[in-house]
């Protein structure tokens, strides 16, 4: 799930102290060594410092997700997408200390999912995280985006190392997301999700529907059992259906990002760039395709960088980590002139992560300016290092397409 910048009390939560289909086309081989690359490397030394911010070796811990700004205080907040991500760039790489360190992350979902208010799987949006031996509960939402994403670099963790924990707890997420969010009523598919009080999110999301395809997909060719009562075929198909038939516009051609509480109104307020390249990633197909498209010239951002903005409904700069997203899926999509729209985005975000405001050398900011507006009510980007950005360079560089097998 996207993660906007909003803040919530933090709780205490004592915790123990040691405490990511095949794609249509392929520019790269998914296996074939990576070149040396200093950005690539610098981008993996900005996640390594932020694990270790608060904590190191094997104390389990989430990854605080921005470094604050005069315009942007956010410190000690890990969003639980956030981590995901991180967990899957290091499966990515996977060198030896890669992989300890997505297990840590690995093994501290797996701890907090055991610590949710009631034990059923989910995790929830976001963590407080500090020096202290423990983790603290931001947000105590679970939006099924956040609970797929966290699912899906467990499964993807599972396929990497064969240790069934991961694929257990990435089961028990399925298994609460169908059994908490799927819906037959309406445009079908899956709802958004849980509040902090536990009452259903009942609007649907595009992004949230894609989320969870690719985690039943990994989870049906890791060779885990369906939820009670369901297969993954129909799960996938319900899911799907919602993407394909209910969301695209055929005259726009792009994706609608999703519907009202009736779950039989589409959405139209918001354009956005992720449902477009995600549905690329894990739904490759003619619409899909068609939707990188539309993305690469209605979203252009303004400015000094070359990349996509948010959302249609504000392009006065541009959003790296959606501008990465889009990179992966051109990569993998590698029509005609895609080889240079990804060389033109990449040495963007290259730039930006040494002369882009705030810049350290290594992470990479979450847009080219400060305020870049989402469209979604007041929600706004700024020019912070993130670990979401960064992870999603470190992942379209590489050619790694976190949901597809990995």
């Amino acid at each position: 799930m996207r993660q906007f910048i909003r803040f919530a009390a933090l709780l205490p939560l004592t915790v123990a102290a040691c405490l990511a289909f095949a794609p249509a086309q392929a520019a790269e081989d998914d296996n074939a060594p990576m070149a040396a690359s200093v950005p690539l490397d610098n981008a993996y030394l900005f996640l390594d410092k932020m694990m270790d911010k608060y904590h190191a070796g094997s104390t389990l811990r989430l990854v605080q997700s921005y470094v604050s700004t005069p315009k942007l205080q956010i410190d000690h907040i890990a969003f639980t997408y956030d981590n995901a991500l991180v967990l899957l760039a290091y499966l990515a790489r996977g060198t030896p200390d890669d992989m300890v360190r997505a297990r840590v992350i690995g093994d501290a979902f797996i701890l907090l999912q055991s610590q949710a208010p009631v034990p059923d799987g989910r995790v929830l949006n976001s963590y407080y995280v500090s020096s202290a031996d423990k983790i603290g509960k931001d947000d105590n939402g679970a939006d099924l985006g956040n609970v797929a994403w966290t699912g899906l670099a467990l499964a993807q963790l599972y396929r990497k190392t064969s240790d069934a924990k991961y694929l257990d707890a990435a089961k028990s997420i399925a298994d609460w997301a169908v059994k908490n969010t799927y819906t037959t009523k309406g445009f079908g598919g899956f709802l958004g999700g849980w509040t902090a009080k536990r009452t259903a999110i009942k609007w649907s999301s595009a992004e949230y529907n894609i989320d969870v395809n690719a985690l039943f997909t990994i989870l049906d060719v890791s060779g885990a059992a369906a939820p009670a009562g369901h297969t993954w075929a129909q799960l996938e198909a319900a899911s799907s259906n919602y993407v394909q038939l209910h969301m695209w516009n055929a005259s726009g051609k792009y994706y609608w990002t999703g519907a009202d509480t009736s779950n039989s109104v589409v959405n139209k307020s918001l354009l956005p760039e992720d449902v477009q390249s995600w549905g690329y990633l894990a739904m490759p197909n003619a619409h899909s395709a068609a939707s990188l498209t539309w993305s690469t010239t209605a979203l252009k951002g303004a400015g000094p960088y070359a990349g996509l903005s948010f959302s249609a409904s504000d392009t006065s700069g541009v959003w790296f980590e959606g501008t990465a997203q889009t990179t992966l899926a051109l990569k993998r999509r590698n029509q005609t002139g895609d080889a240079t729209l990804v060389a033109q985005y990449l040495s963007s975000i290259e730039s930006a992560q040494v002369n882009g405001p705030h810049a350290d050398g290594q992470g990479i900011i979450a847009a080219s300016k400060d305020g870049l507006a989402t469209g979604d009510g007041s929600d706004k980007y700024f020019s912070a290092l993130h670990i979401g950005a960064t992870a999603w360079y470190i992942l379209a560089k590489q050619n790694k397409n976190p949901f597809a097998p990995m």
